[in-house]
């Protein structure tokens, strides 16, 4: 008898997924961490987050730490994510040229003094005691901008015209000089040119990339849902690079 009800037990099934997908180890439900990132996708403080989800600020404090360096990750692997922020921040995994240019244009910008005076309390925020903190806060800030931005034509939204004219005539003067500098024909304005040029170039350099960035901004159509991108993306991130 005991054996028949043994065989019209249902068999017991295994668990074949964690407890937490996105965090190994947690001690919090998946649906309880999700929770924490969406409050840190919708920019809440480490205070307003607690509140909202109802776990400890000691517990939300490391997390938002935690995801502010999966961020970086995130954007660093999927260049085409976050509003295509990694494509325009990083080459390879170095901060590119224009990454650096357009970092500088947020960090001396309205919004992110702004950002910066509201969220100094949860990063503990001073720029000599916390480098690395007031790096991360601009970092996320810059990436946040991004995934506000909508863009129609990437490639034609990145230059104005009259930056468009102004390559041009850098890529006629370089062409002069490299067909003169073995001639004797007009040594003087080639002289001239020869010792002009770099800083030119140098000079338009830092130009071009401020304008590519704000004329970026100016063709794009900001939408409301920017915490819904930044949200999805790092979701999808941390499933597949999980916190441990």
């Amino acid at each position: 008898m005991a054996e028949k009800n043994q065989k019209n037990r249902p068999a017991k099934t295994k668990k074949s997924d964690p407890r937490n997908r996105y965090m190994r180890g947690s001690k919090l439900s998946e649906h309880r961490f999700l929770k924490v990132v969406r409050a840190y996708a919708d920019d809440l403080t480490v205070s307003e987050a607690a509140k909202a989800t109802r776990i400890a600020e000691r517990s939300v404090r490391p997390l938002y730490d935690r995801l502010r360096e999966r961020l970086m990750r995130g954007v660093i692997s999927n260049p085409k994510a976050f509003g295509w922020s990694g494509f325009f921040l990083f080459e390879d995994t170095v901060i590119s040229t224009r990454g650096h240019a357009i970092f500088d244009i947020v960090s001396e910008s309205d919004f992110f003094a702004s950002t910066r005076a509201r969220h100094a309390p949860r990063v503990g925020l001073t720029t000599e005691l916390h480098p690395e903190r007031f790096s991360s806060l601009l970092f996320e800030t810059t990436v946040r901008i991004f995934c506000a931005l909508s863009t129609r034509d990437l490639e034609n939204s990145l230059y104005s015209e009259d930056i468009r004219q102004a390559i041009d005539d850098v890529q006629e003067i370089s062409r002069f000089i490299a067909e003169r500098q073995n001639r004797s024909l007009n040594e003087n304005l080639y002289d001239i040119l020869e010792a002009e040029f770099p800083k030119l170039v140098s000079r338009f350099a830092d130009v071009l990339m401020r304008d590519e960035f704000g004329n970026l901004i100016d063709n794009a159509s900001f939408h409301r849902h920017s915490a819904e991108v930044f949200y999805n993306d790092l979701r999808r991130y941390l499933f597949i690079d999980p916190l441990s």
